[in-house]
């Protein structure tokens, strides 16, 4: 039996999620695991428990901006824990291998791609007391050379075991849950799919829907799960949308729980069978539905690497709206993704995503008017960016904390974008709105156990005027800022002012909401349907 230890740096739920099934391969093996969370307040004490355990092997998840910690973590292990194997695994382990091997030599192994498969034949290997060099899909140096091993595919998707999650906090019933790996999308701003690109995988692979069900009945069972975000890039094809989403109202329809749930599709997808389709399936506890539409101008989605065009986005937003016309009972919001600026945005462009934003009825926030890509070395648009020079420096010339970051900071190929780009960001920040994502689910969960009522209907009028005021006056503060001829300091000026005229006047929308979301919360806690506990 081998003594592993395991370490990751990051809370962010999704990272949890993909670090849960590393700990889920090296735990069905039998081994002695430890599992490690490090921050820059516990790093010394973490260390100590490490070294107290004397493992073989030392597996780290890699995260963004982890790059001191883990030089810290790295070089005392290897001080404290003389034949140790260091195994460094992630997306950024993927596609920074060398540079990583190279630059902190205390890492023995960069695991490529997919680590399931990887990460049990290297505890395979060194059980048998062989060479961690013999290990199909690892990176590592040899005689001073970068050498990488042939990629090993993962096996197959449904046979993977399910994520452990027991070491995360559990003071949630809210779960994220991956029913794929991979996406159809090329998109060039994401990075979700390094880890399966890297290992080979040029199409997604999809988990059959009874195995997604299996998971959740798993969750509801242990951890008496409320909700479920499918957080996959998107949860379908666009050739097993509709027998999928079919199936999932079947199994779910079927069950005697009852669980909420949001999931990701793309605009190409949408068609009125498909809205059908979501339509039944809100029955059974669909909330909320996320698809990316970025941009009303050809040029950056072709910038994007989109598959979907102009054409295909309004078509898709308007069978949505068209749907959701008629709701009466459970609401669905669809949330569309948007990026109103990156490196090459120009005035026309931005007046014109405004333009359409207020003709298709999207509803627009200060978050939506102040969005902007963010680019890090994962993504494939970085490299067009830095092509034509608009980051601070070359990026052959970061250091490796420096494309380690989670964003890289570039400038706007047009000067007055950036203005414009300055001022919104100053008028988010002055307004400081609460994000009421999830408002939705809460209405849903209690017009699901309690029927339509007085709260239900307070509830739905204040959220619509909510939504209403935010709409109006995000795309009138756009509006001004984007066509207003005066010098910055003035324009910013009159900006912050408009923004304190509006947050006044919001202060009673605003309450309003939090009243009767607070009444429906309070009602739900008493039968012990809360999806946070409070």
């Amino acid at each position: 039996m081998l003594k592993i230890a395991t370490a990751y740096f990051s809370n962010n739920e999704l990272h949890c999620l993909e670090v849960g099934y590393g700990f889920s391969t090296l735990k069905k093996h039998d081994n002695y695991l430890t599992i490690h969370k490090i921050d820059e307040h516990n790093i010394q004490n973490e260390i100590d428990n490490i070294a107290y355990s004397k493992p073989n092997i030392v597996v780290i998840f890699l995260s963004y901006n982890c790059y001191d910690l883990l030089l810290e973590l790295s070089s005392q292990l290897k001080r404290l824990l003389e034949h140790v194997i260091l195994v460094a695994c992630h997306s950024l382990a993927s596609r920074l291998a060398e540079h990583l091997l190279k630059d902190i030599r205390h890492i023995d192994v960069a695991v490529i791609g997919d680590f399931e498969n990887t990460l049990s034949e290297l505890c395979a290997l060194t059980a048998k007391k062989k060479n961690y060099t013999e290990c199909k899909g690892v990176a590592y140096i040899l005689n001073g050379k970068y050498v990488i091993n042939k990629f090993r595919q993962t096996e197959e998707i449904g046979t993977i075991s399910f994520p452990y999650r027991n070491c995360f906090p559990t003071d949630t019933r809210f779960f994220h849950v991956y029913g794929s790996r991979g996406c159809e999308g090329k998109c060039l701003f994401c990075d979700r799919s390094i880890l399966h690109t890297a290992s080979g995988y040029k199409k997604p692979r999809f988990r059959d829907i009874d195995d997604v069900i299996r998971e959740v009945d798993l969750l509801v069972k242990e951890y008496n799960c409320k909700f479920v975000s499918f957080s996959d890039p998107t949860f379908c094809s666009s050739s097993n949308i509709i027998n999928r989403l079919e199936q999932l109202y079947s199994y779910l329809s079927q069950k005697k729980y009852w669980i909420q749930f949001s999931m990701n599709l793309r605009a190409e997808q949408i068609t009125q069978e498909v809205a059908a389709c979501m339509n039944k399936l809100k029955k059974v506890g669909l909330g909320k539905v996320f698809i990316g539409i970025e941009s009303f101008n050809e040029f950056e989605l072709k910038l994007y690497g989109k598959i979907a065009n102009i054409r295909s986005n309004i078509n898709a937003i308007n069978i949505l709206q068209d749907n959701n016309s008629a709701d009466d009972d459970y609401n669905l919001r669809f949330e569309y993704g948007f990026i109103n600026f990156n490196p090459y945005s120009n005035i026309e462009g931005l007046k014109n995503n405004l333009n359409n934003l207020r003709k298709y009825n999207v509803h627009v926030d200060p978050y939506i008017i102040s969005s902007k890509v963010s680019l890090n070395y994962l993504t494939k648009l970085t490299k067009i960016v830095d092509r034509d020079n608009l980051f601070v420096k070359s990026i052959d010339e970061f250091s490796l904390r420096e494309l380690m970051s989670y964003r890289f900071e570039y400038r706007f190929i047009h000067k007055n974008v950036q203005e414009i780009y300055d001022i919104v960001l100053n008028c988010v920040k002055k307004l400081n709105l609460r994000n009421i994502n999830g408002s939705e689910f809460i209405r849903n969960r209690y017009y699901h156990f309690f029927g339509f009522d007085y709260i239900v209907e307070k509830f739905d009028a204040a959220y619509r005027k909510w939504l209403s005021e935010v709409n109006d006056f995000s795309c009138s503060l756009f509006e001004y800022i984007i066509s207003n001829k005066d010098e910055y300091n003035r324009k910013l000026c009159c900006a912050i002012s408009l923004c304190d005229e509006f947050k006044k006047q919001f202060i009673t929308t605003d309450h309003n909401l939090r009243f009767i979301q607070q009444r429906a919360l309070i009602q739900l806690k008493k039968i012990d349907e809360l999806i946070y506990y409070r």
